[in-house]
């Protein structure tokens, strides 16, 4: 049983542990049928004398006591945290598929990015927004970055992660050490209410081909250009609709007449899922580049925190032409394609060695060896190829396009493409070694969200936004 001097020591401290107020709750019950209620102010009164009515009064004052000591000033709580502020300033920023929940010392976050092109960036303004809103709270900040409501990256940061590096009460090691990015995320609650949901909102980036060859001693620069404005839309948990249309801006080399006209390109259904142990599937079905139609099927294991990666890629594939004018990938034969890849990035880097083997399109079985490097959103890479009967090489880039923000979408957008990618082949355009392309390249879209990348990207995003 515990005294009046350490009953009362309850009201003078900040944080009251858990056990401790059940013990005070039950103690002051227990006063009401003991002589010592006459410690409340009850002592001229018979013990006879205390009815229900007053048992009653102070087992509901204990129990509004209990509340206010139960909650510690760490914890997070309907009262004292704004989530509507939050989510009203994560909406207002552009962030779309926002969901906040609370629990005791952490608040989580869920949100998905299509204002800014370079997700680091993104995250660090949600980042600020966050911290801005509950500046005074202690804790954790868990954020939740998804892609068509699929959780993909999780960042944990402590609340006054900002406030303490500005201060400079925290340098660039600890920052490293107190940010915690992982792919081990919890996915969306099923029945969870979204604010800004992206569903049906219809996305019109405008992407840029451009093909050359080079060697003609009469015309040393052959090219092709195109502008292929691109539909995209989400219609439900990592289902996506992309579709295209090719515009011929300027042509040197195709010849045949197809490539003359406007036409359809790409036109797919995507299904993108995230399963545990970092297991991903991306199934697409529609009609692809190099005049091809049918389903391909992508899966991909990220080992060692997205250190290490295997996959598998198959698809069944036909000719079809829209204008039914042959082209130089004529060939009515249906192909099988099934490839296995192997890949090891070195962090200090972002250095990637990928290679991929297995039977590429037209039969042709082929071993082709990528490394690539990542500098930010620039990406550079060299690659080999060997086939049975020939050997290629060349390299690869890609080059992020301006805006570095967009505007919000709130039912339709147009903007620029993310980027602009071209790969060089040293012989041309030869069918060896080749496979089309579907629109979702499941290899690359994860090297966007490896943890190590994210954290080292998003500190040097973060320091820029408190230099602003």
């Amino acid at each position: 049983m515990y005294s009046k001097s350490q009953l009362l020591n309850f009201f003078n401290r900040k944080k009251t542990p858990l056990v401790d107020n059940y013990l005070f709750l039950t103690y002051v019950c227990r006063l009401v049928n003991r002589k010592e209620a006459g410690w409340f102010g009850c002592q001229k009164y018979p013990k006879q004398l205390i009815s229900r009515t007053c048992t009653s009064f102070f087992i509901v004052l204990c129990h509004f006591v209990y509340l206010i000591l139960a909650s510690p000033a760490t914890a997070f709580s309907q009262t004292t945290l704004p989530q509507h502020e939050v989510i009203n300033s994560l909406r207002n920023a552009g962030f779309e598929n926002i969901f906040v929940k609370t629990k005791p010392d952490t608040l989580t976050v869920y949100l998905e990015n299509r204002r800014f092109r370079f997700d680091p960036q993104g995250l660090a303004e949600a980042v600020v927004i966050i911290q801005n809103n509950v500046a005074d709270a202690a804790g954790k900040l868990q954020l939740v970055l998804l892609q068509d409501k699929v959780a993909m990256v999780q960042v944990v940061m402590p609340m006054d992660f900002l406030e303490n590096y500005a201060k400079g009460a925290i340098g660039d090691s600890a920052m490293m050490q107190l940010l915690d990015v992982s792919l081990d995320v919890p996915q969306l609650p099923r029945k969870a209410t979204l604010t800004n949901s992206s569903l049906y909102k219809v996305d019109l980036p405008v992407l840029l081909t451009w093909n050359a060859k080079f060697g003609n001693f009469s015309n040393p620069v052959e090219s092709n250009i195109n502008i292929i404005p691109e539909l995209n839309t989400t219609l439900a948990k990592g289902l996506t609709l992309k579709a295209q249309v090719i515009i011929p801006v300027q042509n040197d080399f195709y010849f045949v007449s197809e490539r003359k006209t406007v036409r359809p390109g790409n036109i797919t259904l995507n299904q993108f899922v995230s399963l545990a142990d970092n297991f991903y599937v991306n199934i697409t079905a529609g009609t692809f580049n190099k005049n091809r139609a049918g389903g391909n099927i992508e899966l991909k294991q990220l080992l060692a925190e997205g250190r290490v990666g295997i996959g598998a890629n198959v698809g069944y594939t036909r000719y079809y032409s829209f204008t039914g004018i042959e082209t130089e990938f004529y060939d009515e034969l249906p192909y099988l394609t099934a490839l296995l890849t192997a890949e090891y990035r070195y962090n200090p880097y972002d250095l990637i060695a990928r290679m991929q083997v297995g039977n590429f399109l037209f039969n042709t079985p082929a071993i082709r060896f990528e490394l690539m490097r990542q500098f930010g959103e620039v990406q550079i890479g060299f690659m080999a190829l060997a086939t049975n009967d020939d050997f290629d090489g060349g390299f690869r880039f890609v080059i992020p396009l301006p805006p570095r923000k967009y505007t919000r979408i709130r039912f339709f957008r147009l903007r620029p493409a993310d980027n602009f990618a071209w790969e060089y082949r040293a012989k041309g355009f030869p069918q060896n070694g080749v496979t089309y392309n579907t629109g979702y390249n499941l290899t690359d879209m994860l090297l966007d969200y490896n943890p190590d990348f994210i954290k080292k990207r998003l500190i040097i995003e973060l320091k820029t936004q408190l230099n602003k």
